[in-house]
């Protein structure tokens, strides 16, 4: 029995803390292991005592199945990013033993081999599948509940109550032979090196487009400065290369071209009125249940809200390039095969449920709808003109 939230701790043999991962923890994990029962949590094996240092420790230990049970079931805090880490889930020198082991077969030399494997959730409070205003997805049913995962009931399967949530995987006849042939060589590494496959990977088309090529100058005289003024070049930064810095600001550029911003939402708090006249007194305001119970809800109707009004913006998108591309093939390309404007006809057929336009007008109600579940003063989605955009206004 593998326990991934499992910390090392000083009776840990060495060999088993040489299969563990180290993991970013933060002073609320610690204070969850000082009131657990467990003694392997209280006395974890940390990589400071230092508060203003960042705190690691080593997770996952086997057990022996025939005596394990859980030790510390309220205790959770894995997640699929770890700390901010976007390839933890997939990344085996980051999870071994959390989601992933290694087994050395030891003791089997030639056979045909399987894996069956199961994980769920230690506390059965916070599985996904709970209802409740304070559950995973805040729903009041199970159907509800089951919609909002995108998981449904096999055929035939009569509705219950559903208490907790089992994940399984398994892979069978692994044929095994510790002095066989070694593995092909990977194909597509013999690609790679005759460069018949004319492909690279950007954070954008220009960078993609710039580093194509570049492999393909790779053979000429000065290929670094032709692949950077074919950079520059892109991004209307010709002028500046031959300045003090050119390179820089070129570099700068490019690295900014990376990234983009998006509205992060709203969150709704409640605080004490303040005196007209006055300020509040900063004291944090203490909520009775009820009211937390409100502001949970609250909180969940706007992220709902938040989340359907983007899906709008997407499917108004998709409903406008659908018009336009009719019109464009309409006049631009009349005579020509394969460009058929009656191809969209049925995208923008209202009276079909399943049209592109049917979606919206759906899109539309539900967002209404989860709009007037918002206070008055709430930041809006506002129609935009024809119906093709839209935009949030606040207060």
């Amino acid at each position: 029995m593998l326990e991934s939230d499992c910390p090392t701790c000083p009776e840990t043999p060495p060999e088993t803390a040489a299969g563990t991962s180290a993991y970013l923890i933060d002073p609320g994990i610690l204070a969850m292991w000082k009131d657990c029962a467990d003694s392997r949590r209280k006395n974890a094996n940390l990589s400071s005592t230092d508060p203003h240092e960042p705190i690691t420790v080593n997770l996952g230990i086997p057990f022996p199945l025939e005596n394990w049970r859980e030790q510390a079931p309220e205790a959770m805090f894995l997640t699929a990013l770890a700390p901010s880490n976007a390839e933890f889930s997939i990344y085996v020198a980051h999870n071994r033993n959390i989601f992933s082991f290694y087994d050395d077969l030891a003791g089997i030399d030639n056979d045909t081999i399987r894996y069956f494997v199961a994980g769920w959730y230690s506390d059965p409070g916070n599985d996904v599948v709970r209802t409740g205003p304070r559950s995973f997805t805040g729903k009041t049913t199970q159907a509800e509940v089951l919609k909002m995962l995108g998981w449904s009931l096999t055929e035939g399967a009569v509705p219950q109550q559903i208490e907790r949530s089992i994940y399984s995987g398994s892979v069978f006849s692994l044929a095994w032979e510790r002095t066989g042939a070694a593995p092909h060589e990977d194909p597509l590494e013999e690609i790679r090196q005759n460069k018949r496959l004319n492909v690279a990977v950007g954070n954008n088309t220009v960078d993609a487009f710039s580093t194509l090529l570049a492999s393909q100058l790779s053979g000429y005289q000065d290929a670094g400065r032709t692949a950077a003024l074919l950079h520059a070049l892109q991004y209307n930064l010709l002028h500046v290369l031959d300045e003090p810095s050119g390179e820089a600001m070129l570099d700068k550029k490019v690295r900014d071209a990376w990234f983009s911003s998006r509205p992060g939402g709203y969150r709704w708090e409640l605080a004490a009125r303040r005196a007209e006249g006055g300020s509040a007194d900063g004291k944090e305001l203490e909520l009775t249940g009820p009211e937390e119970d409100f502001l949970f809800r609250l909180n969940t109707d706007q992220n709902a809200y938040e989340r359907e009004a983007a899906e709008l913006l997407q499917l108004q998108w998709d409903l406008h390039a659908a018009w336009w591309k009719k019109g464009h093939i309409r006049h631009i390309f009349p005579n020509q095969t394969g460009y058929r404007s009656e191809d969209f006809d049925g995208l923008l057929d209202g009276a079909d449920p399943a049209s592109l336009l049917s979606r919206v007008r759906r899109q539309l109600e539900k967002v209404d709808a989860l709009a007037q579940k918002l206070p008055p003063a709430a930041p809006r989605w506002k129609r935009g003109r024809r119906g093709t955009g839209g935009f949030f206004t606040g207060h």
